[in-house]
C-alpha cells in the first residue's frame, strides 16, 4: 500500500473515533450551575402581649402594668414596627368599653415612649382571654445569606460562571444596614416635587459661589467700590474715570 494512503487512511479512522467519543461525551450544561444568588430573607414576626383588665372595668388587674412594662423592655419597639392595640374574642364585653380599654393601654404605651394605634381587627390568638386587650407588634427582620461562600473549588473556570461567593458581601451589607426591612419587601413611595422650592434652593447655591461684590452699584451705573488704601482715602469708585 502506498504510504500516502496509508496515512490517509489512518487519518480518517482517527477522525472517526474522535467523531465516536465525541458522541457519546453528554453536553457540558449552557447554563450556570451556582447557587442562586445571595439574597437576604425577609420574615415578619408578630410579637403579641395580652393585658387583662378587671371584669367589666377599665382598672387594669394586678400586676398588668408591670408585666407590659417588661414586654416592651424585652421586645424594644424600634423604626418600622408597627405597634397595635387589638380586640378579643371575648363578645361579653360591650364596644364602648373595649373601645376605652384600648385607648388606656395606647396611652400607657405612649408613656412608655411606644405610639400605638388602637386596632378595630379580632386577635384570633386569644379566644379564651376574657376582660382584655392585646398588644401587638409587627415586626421585618432580615436573616442574610450563608456567607462567606467558598464552597466551589477556585479552580480554572473556563465558562467564567460566577463564584459560589459572587454577591455575599454585597446582599450582606445591605441587610445590615436597612433601617426598616420592610423597605425591602415594598419601597416606599416618593412624596411631591416643588418645583419651586427646589429652584430657590439651587439659585442660593448659585449666589453662594458668586464672589462677592464689594458694594453696591449706584443708579449711574459706579461700581462703588471703595479703595482701602492704608490712607484711609477714597478710590475714585466712577465708572468709566
Amino acid at each position: 500500500m502506498d504510504p500516502i494512503e496509508s496515512a490517509t487512511i489512518t487519518f480518517f479512522m482517527f477522525l472517526a473515533a474522535m467523531m465516536a467519543v465525541t458522541g457519546c461525551t453528554p453536553e457540558s450544561p449552557r447554563l450556570s450551575t451556582v447557587e442562586v444568588p445571595k439574597e437576604n430573607k425577609i420574615d415578619f414576626l408578630s410579637l403579641t402581649h395580652p393585658v387583662h383588665f378587671q371584669s367589666g372595668t377599665t382598672v387594669l388587674a394586678a400586676g398588668e402594668d408591670k408585666a407590659l412594662a417588661a414586654f416592651v423592655a424585652t421586645v424594644s419597639p424600634r423604626y418600622g414596627d408597627d405597634v397595635t392595640v387589638d380586640a378579643t374574642e371575648d363578645g361579653s364585653e360591650s364596644a364602648a368599653l373595649r373601645i376605652k380599654r384600648q385607648s388606656d393601654v395606647a396611652r400607657q404605651l405612649q408613656r412608655l415612649g411606644i405610639q400605638a394605634n388602637a386596632s378595630s381587627e379580632v386577635d384570633p390568638e386569644f379566644t379564651d382571654a376574657h376582660d382584655a386587650v392585646v398588644v401587638r407588634v409587627g415586626r421585618y427582620v432580615v436573616t442574610g445569606p450563608r456567607c462567606p461562600d467558598w464552597s466551589a473549588a477556585e479552580a480554572a473556570d473556563y465558562t467564567n460562571t460566577p463564584s459560589s461567593n459572587f454577591g455575599c458581601a454585597t446582599a450582606t451589607n445591605l441587610g445590615l444596614m436597612v433601617a426598616n426591612p420592610a423597605d425591602l419587601v415594598s419601597g416606599s413611595s416618593g412624596g411631591g416635587a416643588d418645583a419651586a422650592l427646589l429652584a430657590r434652593s439651587v439659585e442660593r447655591y448659585r449666589i453662594g459661589l458668586r464672589p462677592k461684590s464689594s458694594g453696591l452699584g449706584s443708579s449711574d451705573g459706579s461700581s462703588g467700590g471703595t479703595d482701602n488704601s492704608a490712607n484711609g482715602g477714597q478710590g475714585n469708585g466712577q465708572g468709566g474715570n
